[in-house]
């Protein structure tokens, strides 16, 4: 129960709730079904009898039905999210971390550190979610080891691109290679590619599903780091660089840390060829749709970054528009113009065709997961989608 429309919303698209009973006038009814419906909440409305939040009443025998009405068919069932979240943040507290991490030695108190503070952990997520709608049934050790696998592979790559990037702050605290230095910081991301390798083989997973597992892991590292190369070379060529070239970083970069986390679930979980292949093309969807949300949150901030080259998406556009009127984006950007850029991004309606990318990719997201089988599999990735891209409304 809470009181306030904005409240309720609130928590159902932070992941709190799991269904909802509402019960108000017909208008803020109205209002609230589309917020929770794109979080894919199973949802139904119970109209006052009269308008007004005064003096007026209910159909009482109505809601005490809907409470009380339960059927348990357990294919039907979505996964709470909300639940998930909770074991996963469990699994990166002292009792699980410590009893992987012996802490010995310098390199593993470090990599313990890293692994113990956290963002959203939505990859670690993305894998229990994808384990546990296709197994049978849940083995917890293999649960709890694909989330530490997939952390363990994410928080090397933040290591590593902090460095790249010469990053100064991440979860609001020094990077790892400004407290401990350069050197330090990068073999802590080497044993923590090394820690998610050995987890992964001592998982206790069938012979042919451990195999099929690290071929995908090895495969995603090799796209990052292409698609990191790629990246990292943007600020010398980024006039050089189309909407498809970003398009293309967007996906080995966002898309493969994705795809291995829901991959890895799905093959642990023995989940049919046709699911991983959605899931696959999922994945790349999602990370494109992801990245290009960011480059425009980010432009839209009221502090925005002092950094041009922070918003790679909208730059490739302004950039093909700009060359279109035979006009130059690169002393613009050399010199860092922010003024001069953000009058050229409102003159040409880039944010408007960034929008138009942006749902394009969330639609193409909604199709793949609309030919999932497993039910389970595709209203927790619905409610996924719900939660992140809460602006962009389903697609026709």
């Amino acid at each position: 129960m809470a009181e306030g429309t904005t409240v309720a919303i609130g928590l159902v698209e932070e992941g709190a709730i799991d269904a909802v009973i509402g019960v108000s006038c017909m208008s803020v009814l109205q209002r609230s079904f589309e917020p929770v419906t794109r979080a894919a909440v199973p949802a139904i409305g119970i109209p006052l009898l009269g308008d007004g939040c005064s003096n007026t009443t209910l159909d009482y025998g109505w809601l005490f039905e809907e409470m009380e009405k339960f059927e348990g068919l357990s294919q039907h069932t979505p996964l709470s999210v909300s639940l998930l979240k909770n074991q996963v943040a469990d699994y990166f507290q002292p009792p699980v971390l410590n009893s992987c991490f012996e802490a010995d030695n310098e390199t593993e108190k470090l990599a313990l550190k890293m692994m113990a503070v956290g963002g959203q952990r939505i990859r670690p997520l993305l894998a229990v979610l994808a384990y546990q709608s296709y197994v049978p049934e849940v083995a917890e050790t293999v649960q709890q080891n694909l989330a530490l696998i997939i952390e363990c592979f994410h928080k090397a790559s933040l290591i590593h691109d902090d460095i790249e990037d010469d990053e100064e702050t991440r979860y609001g605290q020094p990077v790892l290679h400004q407290t401990s230095g350069i050197p330090a910081a990068i073999n802590v991301g080497d044993y923590l590619i090394g820690k998610g390798y050995r987890v992964l083989a001592k998982t206790g997973l069938k012979p042919e599903i451990l195999a099929e597992c690290l071929a995908v892991v090895a495969e995603s590292h090799v796209k990052l780091a292409e698609g990191q190369g790629a990246d990292i070379s943007l600020s010398e060529k980024m006039t050089e660089k189309s909407a498809e070239d970003m398009l293309y970083i967007f996906r080995l970069k966002t898309g493969e840390a994705v795809k291995v986390a829901l991959l890895s679930g799905a093959i642990a979980g023995e989940a049919p060829l046709a699911e991983k292949e959605y899931l696959s093309r999922f994945s790349e969807y999602f990370g494109i749709a992801y990245q290009i949300r960011d480059d425009l949150n980010e432009f839209r901030e009221e502090n925005h970054s002092a950094n041009l080259l922070d918003f790679p998406f909208l730059i490739s556009l302004l950039n093909g528009k700009m060359r279109q009127n035979n006009q130059e984006l690169a002393s613009i950007l050399k010199e860092n113009n922010q003024n001069m850029f953000r009058e050229n991004v409102e003159k040409f309606g880039i944010t408007h065709l960034t929008e138009q990318y942006l749902q394009n990719y969330v639609d193409n997201c909604y199709a793949e997961l609309d030919k999932l089988d497993n039910q389970k599999m595709r209203l927790g990735l619905y409610s996924v989608m719900g939660k992140i891209f809460k602006e962009q409304s389903r697609g026709q």
